[in-house]
C-alpha cells in the first residue's frame, strides 16, 4: 500500500530536493507518492480512548472538490469509517461549475449552518474569466467570507485552501487570452494565502496550499497522473482528490479539530 509520510517542523527547514512547502506558518517535508486507490485514516486504539468529542464542517467548491467525472467528492475521503462512527462529518456544499456566487448562495440556502465546527473554502476556478478584472472576483471571494462569518456558529472557524493547478485548461478554454486567466488564478492564490501585494482575503482563521503544490507539475498544470481522463488538465481523479483530503485534514488537526 502506497504511504504518506508527513513530518511538520515549527522552523524554517531547508530540503535539497525542494520538498519543503509553507503550510501557513509551518513548513511541511513531504513524500506523497502517487496514489492508486482512496488510503484509510485508522485511529489507533489507544487514541479512541482520548476522543471525547468529535466536530463536524461543510466544505465549499466546485468540480475539482464535489464528485464528478470519476473523481469522488472530498468530503467523502476526509474520514474514515471509524471517524465517522465516532461523529465526524463533513458536509459538501460544492457543485461542479460553481462560481464564488453561487457557493454563496449555496451556503445562504444551507439550513444546517449553525451547527458547523468548521467551513473549508476551496473555490474560485469557474471565476477565472479573463474579462473579469482580479479586484472584482476577489471582492465577491472576500463577501462570501464576509457572509460565512456573519452567519456561522459563534467559534467555528473559516478555513481557506487555494485554487488547484490548471494552466493548460486555461489554455484550452481561454486560447490567446490565458496569461490574463492564469495571471488572475495566481494573483487570487496569493490573495487566498494572504499573500498579496495589495489584497488580503480577510476574516480567516487558516490558510494552506500544500495540495495545490503537490499536485503541480512545476509548471502550473494538473499532474498529468492526476487527471481524470487524458487531456481534461483540471478535474482531478480519485488519487489526486485523497492528496487534496490529505491537506484538508492537517488543516483541521492543526486548528484542533481532528
Amino acid at each position: 500500500m502506497n504511504k504518506i509520510f508527513i513530518v511538520i517542523y515549527f522552523f524554517l527547514v531547508s530540503i535539497a530536493s525542494g520538498s519543503a512547502v509553507q503550510y501557513s506558518g509551518i513548513y511541511i517535508c513531504r513524500l506523497l507518492p502517487p496514489v492508486t486507490r482512496p488510503l484509510a485514516w485508522p485511529i489507533p486504539g489507544d487514541l479512541k480512548k482520548q476522543i471525547t468529542s468529535t466536530t463536524k464542517g461543510a466544505c465549499i467548491g466546485n468540480s475539482t472538490v464535489a464528485k464528478y467525472k470519476g473523481g469522488e467528492a472530498v468530503a467523502s475521503l476526509l474520514f474514515s469509517a471509524e471517524e465517522i462512527a465516532l461523529g465526524y462529518s463533513c458536509y459538501s456544499l460544492a457543485v461542479p461549475g460553481h462560481t464564488i456566487n453561487q457557493q454563496l448562495n449555496a451556503w445562504n440556502g444551507f439550513a444546517e449552518k449553525k451547527q458547523m465546527d468548521w467551513i473549508i473554502v476551496e473555490i474560485g476556478l469557474n471565476d477565472l474569466d479573463p474579462s473579469d478584472p482580479t479586484g472584482s472576483a476577489l471582492d465577491r471571494y472576500q463577501k462570501l467570507i464576509d457572509t460565512i462569518n456573519l452567519t456561522k456558529k459563534a467559534g467555528a472557524r473559516v478555513i481557506l485552501a487555494t485554487m488547484t493547478p490548471c494552466k493548460e485548461r486555461l489554455v484550452d478554454i481561454y486560447k490567446d487570452k490565458w496569461k490574463v486567466s492564469y495571471n488572475k488564478w495566481r494573483e487570487m492564490n496569493y490573495a487566498i494565502m494572504g499573500n498579496h501585494r495589495k489584497n488580503i482575503i480577510m476574516g480567516v482563521d487558516f490558510r494552506f496550499n500544500g495540495h495545490t503544490m503537490a499536485l503541480n507539475d512545476g509548471n502550473g498544470n494538473l499532474k498529468s497522473v492526476y487527471e481524470t481522463s487524458r487531456n481534461d488538465h483540471i478535474h482531478e481523479n480519485t488519487a489526486g482528490r485523497m492528496i487534496i483530503a490529505s491537506y484538508w485534514r492537517l488543516a483541521l488537526s492543526a486548528n484542533n479539530l481532528l
